[in-house]
C-alpha cells in the first residue's frame, strides 16, 4: 500500500485497518484517498504534480481538505525536495526555549527565521527539521528534560531554570 495508485483502488476499510495504529484511522483513511484521487485526477501523477512551481504546488496542497502548512510543507520538503523548513510543534517549543521567541510566533514568520539562517542546501533542511524532532521527542519536551540536552548551553530556558 505504498503508492497512490494501491491507496487509490484499495477499499477505504482496508485503508483504515492498515493504518488503525496511528490513530484517526477514518478520518486518515478518508484524506489518502482522497489526496491519491486529487493527484491522479488532477495531475495524472504524483511525479508531474511534484514538478509544479513551488508557489502553486505550495496551494495545490493547501487547497486539499486536512492538509495544513506543516503537512503540506512536510511534502514539498521530503516528497519534492524543495527548500523549505518545516514549522511544527516541536520548532515552536525548541525556538521559545533556546532562543526566547515567542512560542505563539506565525508559521511564516518562524520558518523565514529559520531559513534565513540554515543555508542553502536541501539536505541540510531536512536534517536540521529532523534534528528539531530528536531533540524535541528525547528532550524538549512539554516537561523538558534538560540534563544531558545536547544544547543545553545554548538555551536560555536550561540557563534560566538553573538559576531557580
Amino acid at each position: 500500500m505504498l503508492s497512490l495508485a494501491k491507496i487509490r483502488t484499495a477499499s477505504l476499510k482496508d485503508l483504515q485497518k492498515l493504518i488503525m495504529p496511528s490513530g484517526f484511522y477514518r478520518q486518515k483513511a478518508k484524506r489518502l484517498k482522497s489526496f491519491s484521487n486529487h493527484v491522479f485526477s488532477g495531475h495524472g501523477s504524483l511525479g508531474e504534480m511534484l514538478k509544479m512551481q513551488l508557489p502553486d504546488l505550495r496551494s495545490d496542497l493547501l487547497s486539499m481538505d486536512g492538509i495544513g502548512n506543516e503537512t503540506a510543507d512536510s511534502i514539498l520538503l521530503y516528497a519534492a525536495r524543495r527548500k523549505v523548513f518545516v514549522v511544527d510543534a516541536y520548532t515552536k517549543r525548541i525556538m521559545s526555549r533556546i532562543y526566547g521567541l515567542e512560542e505563539g510566533i506565525d508559521y511564516g514568520k518562524l520558518q523565514e527565521y529559520i531559513s534565513s539562517r540554515i543555508g542553502s542546501s536541501l539536505e541540510l533542511y531536512q536534517d536540521f527539521h529532523a534534528q528539531f524532532v530528536e531533540l524535541g521527542k528525547n528532550y524538549c519536551k512539554t516537561k523538558p528534560l534538560c540534563n544531558g540536552c545536547p544544547v543545553k548551553l545554548y538555551c536560555l530556558h536550561c540557563k534560566d531554570s538553573a538559576a531557580d
